[in-house]
């Protein structure tokens, strides 16, 4: 899924993930990632994959705005969250979606319930964390086994993607 046309970051830019006065960050999905992001069976798996049970709350990260909420192909029904830094995530093999295109969010709220839409084998979150439309690995932000941020900024370069 190429979310949009811009080109490849170049150089090196550092993103604050949170607002220093807030800690508006919150695991999507708490369970066991079951793929990470990487090459898999000689293709490009661009997120990680966590376990999840039929309608178990996905929750968006951090504040942001809807930019997708829809079933797309493979992927199942997804939502795309637009971030304020400029990041997006995406989540996807949705069984239903709670909110509408446009809809501001806050960390927390409830994107849609776990599921096994489009090309899943079976019930897990696919979620994927993006920068001008180029996915780089979740594991960079955040620690999943801890269910917190790595670090409040991020800084990424032509490596990170």
């Amino acid at each position: 899924m190429r979310l949009n046309s811009d080109p490849r970051p170049t150089g090196e830019v550092t993103l604050n993930l949170i607002p220093a006065e807030t800690n508006d960050f919150v695991i999507p999905a708490p369970g066991r990632v079951i793929s990470e992001f990487g090459m898999r069976n000689g293709r490009m798996h661009t997120g990680i994959d966590i376990v999840v049970a039929l309608e178990q709350p996905i929750r968006s990260a951090f504040d942001g705005k809807v930019r997708i909420a829809r079933d797309y192909g493979t992927y199942g029904k997804v939502v795309v969250v637009r971030h304020y830094n400029g990041l997006e995530t995406l989540y996807s093999h949705l069984n239903s979606i709670s909110v509408k295109l446009n809809q501001e969010v806050k960390a927390g709220d409830r994107l849609g319930g776990g599921g096994k839409t489009g090309n899943a084998t079976c019930l897990h979150l696919h979620f994927e964390v993006r920068f001008m439309g180029e996915p780089l690995n979740p594991r960079l932000v955040i620690d999943f086994q801890n269910g917190i941020l790595n670090d409040n900024e991020i800084t990424l370069n032509e490596n990170s993607f």
